[in-house]
Order: structure tokens, then C-alpha cells, then sequence
């Protein structure tokens, strides 16, 4: 079944779907240790301390490529609001929200007593391994759930450069080849820029049209499969099968329009 297909059975069932995956064992299990957890953290430290909380937190905010405590505990500690700090030198958007949020700079213990936002940390947590899960049967539906739940938060193009799997779904819908990344960053940025404008991403049927032409086209390449430089989601996306394409699919690609 193509990624269209996928992607769509996904949108016209998607609360469902997310309220089924929230019940599944496994997931309902998760969230129980973590709302039992969540109190026993008073700073920094126990935050630090405590794998179970540090690893899911990590996780819901699509940062468990970086689980080493002494980097994260700079991040924390340094906060955002002086323009050296360690947070400030990421263009990444998930460093700062994911510093912000926690809420331990200037030496603060942290948000985790409250449940304001203990329940969106579950919220992300639920959103990103549903996403996860359903890559584990099409990378590519991954991708363009991600991209459609994120794009509305990128200001600029080098913002959305700076995450792999956000630029993979632009350069895929646009048809550039995987190497156009290794140019001129600010060229690309231009090209984007010319071809997309950046507020076009607060526009949910824009953002849907870019994810629709990114799922059709990104078949036809097979770009996850068959590019192992492109280490998406922190090495998580699996190999998948090819899939072959109806000419008339293709076709419809070609006549989407960013409207």
C-alpha cells in the first residue's frame, strides 16, 4: 500500500487510532510510571538521576539521540535567556522548548510538581510514539505525520534545515536531490524560501498539500531505503518494501499545488 494510502487511513480515523495506541498495554504502562514518578523530582539532580524519567522525557521531546546527562544537565542549567548559552547555540527548535520547559535555569527545581505540565509531557509523549508507531510499518507515513505536526512551530527555513526530518520532506516534495543539503545552507534557505514562502507552514491545507506531494514523490524514490547517510529520527525508521506506483498517482503529484 503506498504512503498516500497509509497517510490518509491515518487522518480519517485519527483520534481513534491514538485513543487505541493510548490504551495499548505497553504505552498505558509507560504513562502510569511516569505520572507516579514525576513527583519524586525536586531538581535537577534527581531529574538527572532518575533513567526512568530522564529517558521519557528525552523521548517526548524527540531527543533520545542525546542521553548523556552531563549534556543535558548544561542544557538545564544554563537555560535560554543569556545568548551564550549552551541552548542558544542550537538553530534545533526542540533544545530551547525542550530547556524552557523543564524549567531548571537560574536554579529553579523544575516544572515536574506541576501537573499542567506533567500532562503535556504525557501528551508528547503519546503523540510522538503513535507517530513511531506507525513508521514501523511505512518510514514515510512517520515523516509526514511529524512534519504536519511541527511545521506551524518553524519560523525560518534554517530552522527547519536544522532538522533532518523536516528537511527531508521538503526536499523530497520539491523533488531536490538528497545532495542539495550539502550545499550553501543560505542558498537553499532562498531556494526554499522562493519556492515555499516559510508562512505557507502555518496553513494546515499547505502543509497537507507539501505532505501529500512529499508521500508520493518519496515512494517513488524510496529515499529512506535506499539513502543510509539520512539517519532520520535518530536512527529509528526502519527499512521498508518498495512500493510500486500507479503512473496515474504520480500524475496527481505532478498537478499538487500549495494553495
Amino acid at each position: 500500500m503506498s504512503t498516500l494510502m497509509n497517510l490518509q487511513i491515518v487522518w480519517n480515523s485519527y483520534d481513534s487510532q491514538l485513543k487505541n495506541f493510548k490504551s495499548s498495554p505497553m504505552i498505558a504502562k509507560d504513562l502510569k510510571e511516569i505520572r507516579e514518578n514525576a513527583p519524586k523530582i525536586k531538581n535537577i539532580d534527581d531529574f538527572i538521576n532518575n533513567r526512568q524519567v530522564f529517558n521519557f522525557v528525552l523521548k517526548a521531546y524527540g531527543m533520545d539521540d542525546k542521553p548523556y546527562p552531563a549534556y543535558i544537565k548544561k542544557l538545564l542549567v544554563e537555560g535560554t535567556k543569556d545568548p551564550k548559552a549552551f541552548a542558544n547555540s542550537f538553530v534545533d527548535s526542540r533544545i530551547k522548548e525542550f530547556v524552557n520547559d523543564m524549567g531548571f535555569a537560574d536554579g529553579k527545581n523544575g516544572n515536574f510538581g506541576n501537573a499542567d505540565f506533567v500532562a503535556k509531557l504525557v501528551q508528547k509523549y503519546e503523540v510522538l510514539s503513535f507517530e513511531e508507531e506507525k513508521g514501523n510499518t511505512d518510514a514515510n507515513v512517520r515523516l509526514g505525520l511529524y512534519f504536519e505536526r511541527k511545521a506551524s512551530s518553524m519560523k525560518d527555513w534554517y530552522s527547519v534545515l536544522a532538522d533532518k526530518a523536516l528537511s527531508e520532506v521538503v526536499i523530497t516534495a520539491l523533488g531536490l536531490p538528497p545532495e542539495a543539503r550539502l550545499g550553501d545552507i543560505d542558498k537553499l534557505a532562498d531556494l526554499l524560501e522562493k519556492r515555499i514562502p516559510i508562512k505557507d507552514l502555518q496553513d494546515p491545507k499547505k502543509v497537507k498539500s507539501i505532505v501529500q506531494r512529499f508521500a508520493v514523490l518519496g515512494d517513488r524514490d524510496n529515499t529512506i531505503a535506499s539513502n543510509p547517510t539520512l539517519q532520520l529520527f535518530q536512527g529509528q525508521l526502519r527499512g521498508r518494501q518498495v512500493v510500486h506506483i500507479d503512473p496515474s498517482v504520480l500524475a496527481m503529484a505532478s498537478k499538487m499545488r500549495y494553495q
